[in-house]
């Protein structure tokens, strides 16, 4: 369990960290469409939580210590 809040705190520090610090951002974008952008704001949150489920699936699966090879099994060798 305490393995468990460190990755997704960790994964929440990445986000939060790359542009999503203060919400002041997100607030002034998604806002400035009114009520779809309230949508838009909704649907980019779950699918940050989805798409970062499944990484971390994958990644356990794997058995994996690096984020490489999640990245190479999930991009299929496009990067």
């Amino acid at each position: 369990m305490k393995r468990s809040f460190q990755i997704g705190g960790a994964f929440i520090g990445v986000i939060v960290g790359a542009g999503f610090a203060s919400g002041q951002e997100i607030l002034q974008f998604f806002s400035s469409f009114g009520l779809i952008g309230i949508a838009g704001a909704l649907v980019a949150t779950g699918l940050f939580a989805f798409i970062g489920m499944n990484l971390t699936q994958l990644g356990s699966r794997l058995q994996t210590n690096s984020h490489q090879s999640v990245i190479y099994h999930f991009t299929c060798c496009a990067i």
